[in-house]
């Protein structure tokens, strides 16, 4: 009888030394998908970084275009080996229009700070509503687009704008990578619009 029992104790110890074993390659399994999502969020704090650096160096078009304002038309500062000429797309703008469309473009540079900050606090309803309402097309950015004369400008205006709307419905996914690729290919509107014509 005595020896029933043992073995029944040393059956129920062996299960239970299983039941441990299971117990801390599950939790070893749990630490190791923690590392990978900390390593993930460190990347994607990485790639907010340097978004947010590029949208830095795009407010220096902005002031680019001010400079060349008061320095007039078509010349700028020599700088090591820099041309002399702009050799931009001029879009003849009046004054007044120079200035509005300047203060449009920092509504837009704001926008974008916005939605980047609002990415990296998970809030991406608040950013889906920025990028709709700020960057969007909507009826007054469709009619300000199509008052300009140049034609491939105002292509590239109501493309950037609809690209504002599309950024809008994938930040709603939460999807952070996503929303990345998305405002990063808003913002190649913006560049590009910026290497190809001037006021």
């Amino acid at each position: 009888m005595y020896h029933l029992l043992f073995k029944e104790l040393e059956s129920l110890g062996s299960i239970a030394a299983n039941n441990a074993l299971y117990m801390d390659d599950k939790l070893a399994y749990q630490n190791f998908h923690l590392s990978i999502d900390r390593q993930k969020e460190k990347t994607m704090k990485k790639k907010l970084f340097v978004l947010a650096s590029a949208v830095l160096i795009c407010s220096i078009q902005p002031s680019m275009a001010e400079e060349k304002i008061v320095l007039g038309e078509g010349k700028h500062h020599h700088h090591q080996g820099m041309p002399t000429v702009d050799k931009r797309i001029s879009l003849n703008l009046s004054p007044a229009m120079k200035q509005h469309q300047l203060a449009n473009m920092r509504n837009h540079l704001d926008a974008v700070r916005r939605i980047i900050e609002a990415i990296s606090t998970d809030q991406f309803k608040t950013a889906s509503q920025i990028a709709s309402q700020d960057l969007g097309l909507t009826k007054q950015m469709e009619g300000m687009c199509n008052s300009f004369e140049n034609e491939s400008f105002r292509e590239m205006a109501l493309t950037f704008h609809k690209s504002g709307d599309e950024l809008a419905v994938v930040l709603k996914s939460g999807n952070t990578q996503k929303s990345l690729q998305a405002l990063n290919e808003t913002m190649t509107f913006c560049v590009s619009c910026h290497a190809t014509y001037r006021q």
